[in-house]
């Protein structure tokens, strides 16, 4: 994989997260946590026995001790939602959709 050069020019002083997630679907869950770039999509994909599901997430900060984090959820790349949620530091927020899809995520600084 090559790097664009000019690609981290414009992410410099960008803030970075920790976001734990726990993902379930139909009763099956999973419990990733990532290293996340402020503005930068970072995706987790889950393949199950009901077939392939993505979520991506962009985390940008908002006022405040907050975080606004944009996903998008997609079920074998059908869209089944792009919520956006307000979510403080160190709190949890859930996302849910009909599909029997949660999604409860975490977000905090990393330490130093």
């Amino acid at each position: 994989m090559e790097r664009d050069p000019g690609a981290g020019a414009s992410l410099e002083g960008k803030q970075h997260y920790m976001v734990k997630l726990q993902m379930s679907v139909h009763g099956a869950s999973s419990t990733p946590t990532l290293l996340v770039q402020e503005g930068v999509p970072t995706a987790v994909v889950s393949k199950g026995e009901d077939g392939v599901w993505r979520t991506e997430l962009v985390l940008n900060k908002a006022s405040g001790n907050a975080v606004l984090v944009k996903a998008v959820i997609k079920h074998d790349d059908r869209l089944v939602g792009s919520p956006g949620l307000l979510v403080l530091i160190g709190e949890t927020a859930a996302i849910a959709v009909d599909d029997g899809f949660k999604l409860q995520l975490a977000v905090s600084k990393p330490r130093d």
